[in-house]
């Protein structure tokens, strides 16, 4: 495993909601966006379940793209639906919180990481020779990351 650094931190970004939203269209418009933007997608968990107070639902998505040979971008969004009961046939009413993580791996193939001196160089490579063009991919990364909020929060307000 390469070296990860952190665009986003450990608590993450987060966007919340409580009111009126069409789920389904948030739903669409972000998996959307990931697909077009070329991330490697995956849906490592989708658990609904039925309360007294209305359908809770935890969702989480994990997505990665390479940019370069040594540098890979990763995200995690992770999706908390808490006492959503349906307010009209396209919209349901209730708690809405999604987190962004994200991070990029460099030396993700661990190409440097088999001798000291490998290890040694790799150090001198990743925090001297290429650290501005890593903090450029850790800008990219973030930009995009802010783009998706950006996205969920026009989604979400559309129905204030």
């Amino acid at each position: 495993m390469g070296k990860k650094i952190k665009v986003i931190l450990e608590q993450g970004h987060r966007i919340k909601k409580t009111g009126i939203f069409d789920f389904h269209k948030l739903y669409e418009e972000m998996h959307d966006w990931i697909l077009t933007q070329q991330y490697f997608f995956n849906e490592k968990d989708y658990t609904t379940k039925d309360t007294d107070l209305g359908k809770e639902m935890k969702i989480v998505w994990e997505g990665e793209k390479i940019p370069t040979p040594y540098i890979k971008y990763y995200f995690k969004i992770a999706f908390q639906l808490k006492r959503l009961v349906q307010a009209s046939e396209k919209l349901v009413k209730g708690n809405i919180q999604i987190t962004f993580l994200a991070n990029i791996e460099v030396d993700y193939k661990n190409k440097w990481r088999d001798t000291k001196l490998s290890n040694f160089l790799f150090n001198i490579y990743t925090n001297y020779l290429i650290k501005n063009e890593i903090k450029q991919y850790s800008q990219k990364l973030y930009n995009e990351m802010i783009e998706l909020q950006t996205l969920a929060k026009e989604v979400l307000d559309f129905y204030k």
